[in-house]
């Protein structure tokens, strides 16, 4: 399905609360274990946040994964305080969605899938809040 209208990011956020809050996610023949929901909440979390904040800094973008880290400097080095949250929280996710993607063990994956998804659906808002104060 295609659409000329723009892609909503918050939806990968909305999606990572789904997945570790939904026992009965049923995908047929398929007996997938509960730390890869976790995993996956964890990394589409960060990029629903990621994908959200970006939009406010795309003259600076590369389209290249040097990205990640442009948009985190930019919201941290902001003026305000705002930004400097934003900043922080992306440098956060960024690193559990590190440790989700890359670590063959993760201490306490349920426990920070929960946090992490819950500290990605701040992002919408701080974006939100930042616009305003622009305007």
């Amino acid at each position: 399905m295609s659409s000329s209208k723009e892609y909503n990011w918050t939806q990968y956020i909305l999606l990572s609360d789904k997945l570790i809050k939904d026992d009965v996610i049923k995908i047929e023949d398929v007996d997938i274990e509960r730390e890869t929901f976790y995993r996956c909440a964890l990394s589409r979390a960060y990029y629903g946040a990621f994908c959200t904040a970006r939009k406010l800094c795309k003259s600076k973008l590369t389209k290249t994964g040097k990205d990640h880290g442009i948009v985190k400097e930019h919201f941290k080095n902001g003026s305000s305080k705002t930004e400097k949250k934003i900043g922080a929280t992306l440098e956060r996710l960024f690193d559990a969605r590190c440790e989700a993607d890359y670590e063959d063990i993760v201490e306490n994956l349920g426990f920070k899938a929960q946090l992490f998804v819950k500290v990605a659906l701040s992002i919408p808002g701080l974006v939100s809040k930042l616009t305003e104060e622009a305007s």
